[in-house]
């Protein structure tokens, strides 16, 4: 239901001030260079959680309709990681507290994000986690236990890296982990994956959507993918697997 706010004058004179202060350009466009025309105002702090601000010039940005759907998680209507930035950008120039945004009805927000091999799902953490928060990746924890490097890893130490996961996945499915989490996977099996989100209730699910073809020269290209022939089969033996996602797998 739309908050009866968005219908009153004060709001409309608000919303036609803030896009003729941004010239009626999207100001996340305008980030990359593009010229975008606006035709939705943004609360950065959510009107909901933070009626205080809900006409304060700072807390409002003119945004196409692509990037305002971006700001916030599609199934939840959180914040994403996208809009987040926003807030930790405005939260940083005005001093605002923002850490209500950070809890969830359980505690801490968890995010998956899952995808084949060398499709970005660890360069997209790194772009979106902040310094407080925890990343769970199998391949992180058996790097963490062997000293090795992200494909030099004995096999020997796979049985007690999945011990490690199975205990933080513990930890996050009763939600006894006090921080943001970020859990990195690759899933490729519907049953696995329906699975894994029943049972840690991701605040957010990130599908890192990269063909094939451009996962193996991403591979090729690094550095530290050393064994680029176990690499390849690898990245393809998860494309023989994958299986997509029901539209209900989330609701």
């Amino acid at each position: 239901m739309t908050n009866p706010f968005y219908k009153s004058a004060k709001w409309e004179r608000k919303r036609a001030a803030i896009l003729k202060r941004d010239e009626y350009l999207c100001q996340e466009c305008k980030r990359y260079n593009k010229s975008t025309e606006a035709n939705v105002v943004h609360h950065i702090f959510p009107l909901e959680q933070y009626p205080e601000y809900a006409l304060e010039n700072w807390n409002l940005i003119s945004l196409c309709h692509q990037c305002h759907e971006c700001m916030h998680e599609r199934y939840t209507g959180k914040l994403s990681p996208l809009g987040m930035q926003w807030v930790d950008r405005v939260s940083l120039k005005y001093g605002i507290d923002k850490k209500k945004l950070f809890k969830t009805a359980n505690g801490y927000s968890v995010y998956l994000v899952w995808g084949s091999p060398a499709s970005g799902k660890t360069t997209y953490v790194k772009k979106h986690r902040r310094d407080e928060d925890m990343v769970i990746d199998l391949d992180l924890i058996k790097q963490s236990i062997s000293m090795q490097g992200k494909t030099n890893t004995g096999e020997h130490l796979l049985p007690v890296a999945l011990s490690i996961r199975e205990h933080l996945y513990n930890m996050v499915e009763h939600r006894e982990i006090p921080c943001n989490v970020w859990v990195v996977a690759g899933l490729p099996r519907l049953a696995d994956r329906a699975r894994l989100i029943k049972r840690l209730k991701p605040d957010e699910v990130l599908f890192m959507n990269v063909p094939k073809e451009e996962c193996i020269q991403r591979a090729l290209n690094d550095n530290e993918r050393a064994d680029k022939e176990l690499q390849i089969r690898i990245i393809n033996k998860w494309f023989n697997e994958f299986e997509p996602d029901p539209p209900s797998l989330y609701l």
